[in-house]
C-alpha cells in the first residue's frame, strides 16, 4: 500500500473533472421576495441551447457554466416559464426571476427558492437536495440527511452499534453508488459507517440519481448514485461557518467551515468536526443502551488552484477517528467483568487530487483527472469483558483513479467521453476463521459514453466500459479444513443507457437500462452480525456480485390555483444474476450464500405542491416487492424490508424569517424473522418529526426539533438480552425505531 500513496502523493500535483477557463460566464440567480428583497435560487436551470450543455445554480444561487459565443441561454425553473437569452460576451451576469418578464440580459421569474429539484432537461434524472432540504431536520451525518426524503430509506443495522443504514429502490445502500464530489464514499470496509463520517453541515448539496448510473463514475451502481458536494474553497458563499448541536441522548457536536484567499490563483478551506455522547440512555430497560457512547473527531483541509486560463486543481487530505462503544454499561447493575459490551474503532486517512484543464480555443474539448487514496483500519471487541467472544483488526487500503475526455464528434449534438480507470482495494481481517483472511484485487477500467442530442426534447445516452477484476483472497470457509487461496481475472463488460423524451417542458419522459457489478466483503459489509451468539457461516465464496437494473419515469407539470403541481412516478426493477445474500431464517445462525433469482420492484409515487404562497407539500407513496432465493430454493420476500410506505412534509415560512416543518412516515409491516419463526410479522406503525427554525438577520439561524414525536419503539429489539450467553442472544432483528422521542437544538453563524 505505501505505493499506492507515493502514487496518489506523486499525483497530487495534477489532480478536477471540475474544467474552468478564462472563458466563462458565471453569475447569480436571484428572486425578489413579497418584500423586494433579492435573495438566491438554487437549483436553477441554465443550459446553452444549442451546445446542449448545462448546469444548475448552488445554493447560494452561484452558477458558472463554459461560455459560448453562438448561443443562446435557457434559464429555467420547474413551475415557471422558461427564457432565452442572447449573451455576447461572458462576464459576471445577475439573473433575476419574476413571471412573464424577459429583458437583455436579465431573466426575472416569480418563485421561490426550492428545497430539492429535479431537472428537466437534463437526460440522466438526477435530484439535487440542497441547503433548505437538509436543514429541514438536524442531519447530524450524511446517513440521518434523508430523513424528509421519499426515495431513500434510514434505519438502523442492529439494536447496539448505533450505526444507520440506507436503502434506494428497497435494497441495501452498498448496492447504490456512494462519492464525495466524485470520488469514492462509503464502499469496502466503508460501506457500513462511511455514511456517519460526512457530517451533514459539511454538506453544500446531495445529488440523488435512481436507477443505474453513469459508465464514467464506475462499475457499481446497480439501484443509483448519491453524489455529496461538500463546501468548496472557491465558491460564493460565507467564509465561515459555525454550528452546534445537542440532543436529549447526551449527544453534542460542533462544526466550522472556514474558507480563505491564497493570493490570485490559490483559494483554501478548512472543515472541522467533532462530537461526543457520554450519556447512557436504557428506555426500554433491557440493560442495552439504546445508543453507544464515542466521540468522532474529522478534519479536512484542501487546496484549489485557478489559472484563470483555462486549468484548475485542487488537492486535499482528510483524516478522522470514530469511537463507538455499545452493550451494556454503568446504568445495567450488572457487574463490569460480566457486561456485555460492543467496541468500533474506526481511523482513516485520505488524500485526494483533481485536476482538468479546458481547451480556450474549444470549450467543449476538456480533460480531467481524479486521484484518491484511503487507508481506514478498525478494531472490533464483542462479547463479555470477562470472555470476549470475537476480536477483530481490520484494514482496508484503496487506490483509485479516474481520467477523463471530453469533446464532440462534428458539432455539441454528438457529445462522447471515453476515458481510463483503476480501483485497487487490499484489504485484510485477523484473525477470524469464517471469511476472508486476505483479499486483493486490482481492477483496470477503461469506458466511452457517446450523447445524441437532436433536439431539446430529446437525449440519449449510451455508454459501455471493460473491468478486469484480478482478484487475490486467502479465505476459510467454516466447514472446511486449511485456507483456500484464489487467484483469478475475470473481464466483465457493462452496457448502459439513459434515454429522455419531453412532450413539452411539462410532461418528460425518461427510461434507463444496464448491468452493474460489486465486490462484496463478508465481514465489512455486515460488521454488526457479530453482535450476536449465533454461528455465522459462509457456504459459498461469491467474487462478484452481478445485477440489471432497468426502470424510467414520468415527471407532470401543471398548475393548480395558478401555482405550479410536480407529480413524479417511477418504476425500477432490479434483477440479480448473482447475489451474496444471508439466510435469516435458520434459528442456529446466519450463513452466507450465493443467490441468482434475486429481485427487487419499486412503484413510487411523489407530488409537490403549494397551496398557498410560502407553504409547500409534498406526499409520496411507494411499492416495494422485493424477493430472495433462499438456500432451500423458495423465493421469500427480503426479510426486514416493507412492501408499502407512505410519506409527507409539511414546509411553511413566515414572512419573518421563522420556518415550521414537518414530516411523517408510514411504515408498512415487515417479514422479521425471529427464534425460528420465518413468516413472523412486524406491526405497520407511523414515525413524526417536526422542527422550528429562525433566521435572526443573516448571521444567526437557531432550531428545535422533536423526532420520533410519539415515541414509538420496538418492543424487545434484542432476543434473550436477560441472558446474554444464551445460544439464541442476537441483537440484529431489528425492524423499527430503538431510540424514543429525541428532542434537540442547535445554531448556525456565518460570517458572509
Amino acid at each position: 500500500m505505501k505505493s499506492v500513496f507515493k502514487l496518489a502523493i506523486a499525483l497530487l500535483l495534477i489532480g478536477n473533472t471540475a474544467m474552468a477557463q478564462n472563458n466563462k460566464l458565471n453569475g447569480v440567480v436571484m428572486e425578489e421576495t413579497a418584500k423586494g428583497d433579492l435573495v438566491p435560487l438554487p437549483g436553477a436551470n441554465i443550459l446553452w441551447e444549442k451546445a446542449n450543455v448545462g448546469t444548475t445554480t448552488n445554493q447560494d444561487g452561484y452558477f458558472e457554466i463554459d461560455f459560448y459565443k453562438e448561443d443562446r441561454l435557457i434559464v429555467s425553473f420547474i413551475g415557471f416559464e422558461t427564457d432565452t437569452l442572447v449573451i455576447t460576451s461572458p462576464h459576471k451576469t445577475n439573473l433575476i426571476m419574476k413571471a412573464n418578464r424577459t429583458q437583455t440580459g436579465e431573466v426575472e421569474v416569480v418563485g421561490r427558492q426550492k428545497s430539492t429539484t429535479i431537472s428537466t432537461i437534463a437526460p440522466i434524472n438526477v435530484e439535487t437536495i440542497n441547503q433548505k432540504e437538509l436543514r429541514k431536520a438536524a442531519c447530524c451525518n450524511l446517513s440521518e440527511s434523508f430523513e424528509t426524503n421519499p426515495s431513500v430509506d434510514v434505519s438502523y443495522t442492529d439494536a447496539v452499534t448505533g450505526r444507520r443504514q440506507i436503502q434506494l429502490l428497497g435494497l441495501n445502500g452498498k448496492y447504490t453508488q456512494i462519492q464525495a464530489e466524485n470520488i469514492p464514499l462509503a464502499r469496502g470496509m466503508a460501506s457500513s459507517s462511511g455514511l456517519t463520517f460526512i457530517p451533514g453541515p459539511w454538506v453544500e448539496s446531495i445529488q440523488l440519481t435512481k436507477g443505474i448510473g453513469s459508465v464514467v463514475n464506475g462499475y457499481e451502481s446497480i439501484t443509483g448514485q448519491i453524489n455529496v458536494e461538500l463546501y468548496k474553497p472557491h465558491a460564493d458563499g460565507d467564509k465561515l461557518m459555525v454550528n452546534g448541536y445537542a440532543n436529549s441522548t447526551g449527544r453534542i457536536e460542533s462544526n466550522l467551515v472556514t474558507k480563505y484567499k491564497l493570493g490570485k490563483h490559490w483559494t483554501g478551506n478548512v472543515l472541522l468536526h467533532g462530537s461526543m455522547r457520554n450519556t447512557e440512555i436504557d428506555n426500554n430497560d433491557d440493560s442495552f443502551i439504546d445508543a453507544p457512547l464515542g466521540h468522532q473527531v474529522n478534519l479536512m483541509k484542501r487546496f484549489k488552484y485557478d489559472s484563470h486560463k483555462g486549468f484548475e486543481a485542487q488537492v486535499g487530505f482528510r483524516i478522522l477517528n470514530d469511537r463507538k462503544e455499545g452493550g451494556q454499561f454503568g446504568n445495567s447493575g450488572i457487574a463490569e467483568n460480566n457486561r456485555y459490551q460492543i467496541l468500533l474503532d474506526d481511523t482513516r486517512a485520505e488524500v485526494f487530487a483533481k485536476a482538468g484543464y479546458v481547451f480556450e480555443d474549444k470549450v467543449y474539448r476538456s480533460i480531467g483527472l481524479i486521484v484518491s487514496g484511503s487507508s481506514q483500519s478498525q478494531d472490533v471487541k464483542i462479547g463479555p469483558n470477562n470472555t470476549t467472544t470475537f476480536t477483530n483488526n481490520q484494514k482496508h487500503d484503496a487506490f483509485y483513479a479516474n481520467l477523463i475526455f471530453q469533446d464532440i464528434i462534428g458539432d455539441t449534438r454528438h457529445k462522447y467521453r471515453t476515458g481510463l480507470s483503476l480501483q485497487i482495494d487490499n484489504y485484510y481481517s485477523l484473525p477470524i476463521n469464517f471469511t476472508t483472511i486476505e483479499a486483493k484485487t486490482n481492477t483496470p477500467g477503461a469506458f466511452i459514453e457517446y450523447t445524441y442530442s437532436p433536439h431539446e426534447a430529446f437525449n440519449i445516452v449510451a455508454g459501455l466500459r471493460g473491468d478486469l477484476f484480478d482478484i487475490n483472497e486467502t479465505y476459510s470457509l467454516a466447514n472446511a479444513d486449511g485456507f483456500t487461496v484464489v487467484d483469478e481475472q475475470k473481464g466483465v463488460i457493462i452496457p448502459r443507457v439513459h434515454i429522455r423524451y419531453a412532450l413539452n417542458e411539462n410532461n418528460i419522459f425518461r427510461l434507463s437500462g444496464g448491468r452493474g457489478v460489486r465486490r462484496p466483503f463478508y465481514i465489512a459489509d455486515n460488521i454488526s452480525l457479530l453482535a450476536s451468539n449465533l454461528n455465522v457461516t459462509v457456504r459459498d465464496n461469491i467474487l462478484l456480485e452481478d445485477a440489471w437494473n432497468f426502470g424510467g419515469g414520468y415527471t407532470l407539470i401543471f398548475k393548480m390555483n395558478y401555482r405550479p403541481v410536480t407529480i413524479v412516478t417511477e418504476a425500477f426493477r432490479t434483477q440479480f444474476t448473482k447475489q451474496l445474500a444471508i439466510d435469516f431464517d435458520n434459528v442456529n445462525g446466519y450463513t452466507f450464500f450465493e443467490t441468482d433469482e434475486s429481485y427487487a420492484n419499486t412503484l413510487q409515487v411523489q407530488a409537490d405542491y403549494s397551496p398557498m404562497r410560502r407553504f409547500d407539500v409534498r406526499v409520496a407513496y411507494r411499492f416495494q416487492d422485493v424477493k430472495v432465493k433462499q438456500i432451500d430454493g423458495s423465493l421469500r420476500q427480503k426479510a426486514f424490508t416493507s412492501r408499502h410506505r407512505a410519506f409527507a412534509n409539511l414546509a411553511y415560512e413566515t414572512k419573518n424569517d421563522w420556518k415550521f416543518d414537518y414530516t411523517i412516515n408510514w411504515i408498512g409491516e415487515q417479514r422479521a424473522p425471529r427464534n425460528g419463526e420465518v413468516f413472523k410479522r412486524s406491526p405497520d406503525f407511523v414515525t413524526m418529526n417536526a422542527q422550528i427554525a429562525k433566521d435572526f438577520g443573516k448571521k444567526w439561524n437557531a432550531y428545535v426539533g422533536v423526532e420520533n414525536i410519539t415515541n414509538f419503539r420496538q418492543d424487545n429489539p434484542i432476543v434473550s438480552a436477560n441472558n446474554t450467553s444464551a445460544p439464541n442472544f442476537d441483537t440484529n432483528r431489528v425492524w423499527g425505531p430503538i431510540v424514543g422521542r429525541l428532542v434537540y437544538a442547535g445554531f448556525y453563524f456565518r460570517i458572509p
